[in-house]
């Protein structure tokens, strides 16, 4: 049976990123405000955009919310592209065409999967004007949260998101050390022979390293931490 009343929850999403940059760093922020306690999520990401740290936030504020509670949730963006998705009708669309051609489907369906799961919650957005200066107005003071939390210069630590292009696992025989590079750059680096080609590198993880040097002659120095790996993505 449905409850006379909901709770009503309001949060407040963002997104950030610098598209220019080599990494293309970027965060997210969810501000909250209910039963008169303050939430407040960040997260830091690399190799993402703009649009992707809009949908994370908006992913992570629907997360939040309790499935066995019946509430009425209220999201405020001020990314038009995230409000519009909702508002004229896309994401229908896109659902009727299997996702088809669409940009960051991974993402919508995740955001679309989470939103239907929680069949106790009333959910609607609203676009707001970014960066407004009376921070009196609550809907302001909230979205002035948000972006502050997003802001990618103030991030603890980066994620990666999305998969890296035209990189490749490279070991340094000479100095037995694993490292990631554009692919494009082994003859470059391969001038004294001493370079060897390990394979595509999608995620700078040591999981996917772990499956590049399975099976291989490295893959017992690797294991017994005898190589040298380096994952810095200062150098990517």
């Amino acid at each position: 049976m449905v409850p006379k009343e909901r709770i009503n929850i309001t949060i407040f999403t963002d997104g950030s990123c610098n598209v220019k940059g080599a990494l293309k760093p970027g965060g997210f922020g969810v501000y909250c405000l209910t039963g008169g306690k303050e939430i407040h999520l960040r997260r830091g990401f690399w190799n993402t955009t703009t649009s992707r740290m809009e949908m994370k936030a908006l992913l992570a504020a629907v997360q939040m919310i309790d499935p066995d509670v019946w509430t009425k949730v209220h999201i405020v963006s001020d990314s038009q592209f995230v409000v519009n998705s909702f508002k004229d009708g896309s994401i229908s669309k896109w659902r009727m065409c299997g996702w088809v051609g669409v940009k960051n489907a991974e993402l919508w369906k995740e955001i679309v999967r989470e939103i239907d799961s929680r069949r106790k919650m009333l959910f609607g957005i609203s676009w707001i004007n970014g960066h407004g200066k009376d921070l009196n107005d609550p809907l302001v003071f909230g979205n002035a949260c948000a972006d502050a939390l997003a802001n990618y210069k103030t991030q603890d630590k980066f994620t990666q998101d999305k998969p890296l292009e035209g990189f490749s696992w490279f070991h340094h025989e000479s100095s037995d050390v694993v490292f990631i590079e554009k692919t494009e750059r082994y003859e470059e680096l391969n001038k004294m022979g001493d370079i060897l080609l390990l394979g595509d590198c999608y995620y700078a993880t040591e999981e996917e390293l772990f499956d590049r040097l399975n099976g291989t002659a490295l893959f017992d120095a690797y294991y017994s931490g005898k190589l040298d790996v380096e994952l810095q993505i200062e150098t990517i």
